[in-house]
């Protein structure tokens, strides 16, 4: 039996774009990693539908019932009892025993249970049963192929079970009897919310699959007029599935990591990304207690892709090269008339911290103003949700204000809201800086857990290798590292300013996080005092130092000291440990720190807007917004040091 062979007879048969069915089979050793899954088992056939193989065995199987029905431990005593009277599947708990020592499970012969789409086997010889998830119209096909070549009025099978049991179990009892039924599942309620509402399963046990391989041709399922109508409708149906507004858009981040515009299809995937992180995303997240299966995803992305084209608001997976999805980023509460939109996101914890978000948010912000015309791109954050807030803080977005009580978190609490944007003419002034120097791809600042927004909401570090970049880029993306500047213009200048102001913003911020996260205030405020330092230095120099200890050394010895200080202290609060504790023993003996040096962080934006004029690149207007932006920091540095003072 040959695969490729197979696969592109099923295809003809049923259409090129059905779905592909799965192999399962055991072996000695794992084939793939695979984290614990708590619950059901089949919640982890989204990665197998989406090309990935997953190996179980008895400690990442969490259901008991799944380790029995799969043959690696014996029935858990609470079984019976539990089918019977919580998920009243059965009258008694005594009809659950009968059940159980009547279907006889089998024990399993190897440690490790293997799921994959066929298309990724080599070959069918070491498969236990091939797994096909079926709509009425495809099921019609399977069955009526099934008693091809049989009149056995049981040569397609129903029995009670769940549906690891209809799926698993009875293909191992047909295999160890040579026997030739094949089985409908996925009846049990308890299963059905990991797949969608018009889908049932229909395993074929290979001691049948090595018969009806050779079948397939011969049967209606080609060359008849009646299977031709229902292939048609198969093809029509998938075909419904993709709305008239579709963009077919995607985007290539970074050689590992793709933007690509949902659709209905993805709805099981995006699930069980959800649902396997449940406890994680609800924190932030209020719609994921709300989204219970598979179906209600596929609800809510059909409500967005159903839309009439001129109110169409795209939402994109963010997708590795495994074509697992790693989030969500998308837009919405969009007003075309005036030009304005909003960008909501997600992202799984195992994908953050590497600048993956911020790459695709900055990229559809660019989409945004060059393709739709937007004005005005705005994103809002719970103001506990540090992670979420540094996405528009690195990206150049301006902290407009705060909605009090602004959304109700799974907590039964009201969050916060800062509410941040940025306009065209801001991103295009940036865009042009940037294809100036044809550089692509930047590093981000690294931020600390969670992810962002709600569903309502749609709610690497890399090394530099830039002997040239622009002030502004240097802050934007958070460079805790320094790179010779030259041009300087009065655009980078400002920038710079702006991105400043930002940095405090988001030290008051982190003021309000657990006592943990304190530490990076000071590694936060000590790179605001650096990039003033910088800033000053090209005053005095008309370039750039290039370095930390280049630029404190050659400003005033005062300041020098404050800054070589500051440095210090920013040493025992690595930049980059997110997610570590704090290295300070006494945190507010620091805090103590930067308080006592209050006057000298105060002399340096006093030295640096006295000195604006001997800056050669800053004409007479640029000055003025100059010192107008630094009167900005100089009023947010104020309100910073009085919450320090608070703790």
């Amino acid at each position: 039996m040959d695969i490729d062979t197979f696969i592109n007879n099923y295809r003809e048969a049923f259409g090129q774009q059905t779905e592909l069915p799965i192999a399962f089979w055991y072996s000695d050793r794992p084939e793939a990693p695979t984290e614990k899954v708590s619950g059901c088992f089949f919640k982890s056939m989204a990665q197998v539908r989406s090309g990935k193989t997953i190996s179980l065995n008895a400690e990442t199987i969490g259901c008991g019932g799944g380790k029995f029905y799969t043959g690696f431990t014996d029935m858990p005593e609470h079984v019976p009892g539990f089918v019977s009277l919580k998920e009243k599947y059965k009258k008694t708990p005594e009809m659950v025993v009968d059940f159980i020592q009547e279907i006889q499970v089998p024990k399993a012969e190897k440690a490790w249970l293997h799921f994959t789409r066929i298309d990724n086997l080599a070959s069918f010889d070491k498969a236990e049963g091939i797994l096909f998830l079926a709509t009425p119209d495809v099921l019609a096909g399977l069955t009526t192929w099934a008693f091809f070549d049989s009149n056995a009025f049981d040569m397609v099978s129903a029995p009670f079970g769940s549906g690891c049991c209809s799926v698993v179990t009875q293909t191992v009892l047909e295999n160890r009897k040579q026997g030739k039924r094949t089985f409908i599942g996925f009846f049990d309620p308890s299963v059905r919310p990991y797949f969608e509402a018009d889908l049932l399963s229909f395993t074929i046990p290979m001691s049948r699959f090595k018969e009806m391989y050779h079948t397939m041709r011969e049967s209606c399922l080609f060359d008849t007029r009646a299977w031709d109508k229902i292939k048609d409708r198969i093809q029509n149906a998938r075909k419904e599935t993709t709305p008239f507004n579709h963009l077919n858009i995607s985007f290539e981040i970074r050689p590992d990591i793709s933007l690509r515009e949902v659709t209905i299809e993805d709805a099981t995937a995006i699930y069980h990304a959800i649902d396997t992180h449940r406890d994680y995303m609800r924190t932030w997240l209020p719609f994921v207690d709300n989204l219970k299966s598979a179906a209600d995803e596929e609800s809510f992305l059909k409500g967005v892709l159903s839309v009439p084209a001129d109110s169409y608001e795209p939402i994109f997976g963010i997708w590795n090269k495994q074509n697992e999805i790693c989030g969500l980023v998308g837009f919405h509460f969009s007003d075309f008339a005036n030009h304005r939109t909003e960008i909501g996101y997600w992202l799984l914890p195992e994908y953050q911290h590497q600048g993956i978000m911020t790459a695709c948010v900055r990229r559809l912000c660019q989409w945004a103003v060059e393709a739709k015309d937007i004005k005005r791109i705005q994103i809002r954050c719970a103001t506990g949700n540090t992670a979420s807030n540094g996405i528009p803080v690195r990206l150049g977005f301006r902290l407009e204000g705060t909605e009090r009580a602004g959304e109700l978190l799974a907590s039964g609490e009201y969050a916060d809201i800062h509410v941040y944007s940025i306009l065209k003419e801001e991103l295009m002034e940036q865009q042009i800086q940037l294809n100036e120097h044809n550089k692509q791809e930047y590093p981000p600042m690294h931020s600390i857990n969670h992810s962002s927004l709600s569903h309502s909401n749609i709610s690497h570090k890399t090394k530099i290798n830039f002997k040239k970049l622009f002030l502004f880029i240097f802050i934007i993306f958070g460079m805790s590292s320094c790179a010779a500047i030259d041009p300087i213009t009065p655009v980078s200048y400002n920038i710079l300013l702006t991105k400043i102001n930002d940095l405090l913003n988001l030290c008051i911020i982190l003021l309000n996080q657990p006592e943990q996260y304190h530490g990076q205030i000071i590694s936060r405020l000590y790179y605001g005092y650096y990039h003033l330092a910088r800033l000053l230095y090209i005053n005095y120099y008309n370039y750039d130092a290039g370095g930390h200890g280049k630029t404190w050394k050659k400003l005033p010895k005062n300041i020098c000291e404050f800054g070589l200080k500051m440095k210090i202290l920013r040493e025992k609060h690595d930049y980059d440990a997110i997610d570590s504790i704090d290295l300070s023993e006494n945190i507010n003996v620091d805090f103590m720190t930067i308080l006592d040096e209050e006057e000298n962080a105060n002399n340096l934006l006093e030295e640096l807007e006295n000195t604006l004029d001997k800056c050669t690149y800053l004409s007479n207007k640029d000055i003025e917004r100059c010192r107008s932006k630094i009167n900005d920091i100089k009023a947010t540095h104020k309100i910073l040091v009085e919450k320090i003072k608070e703790k």
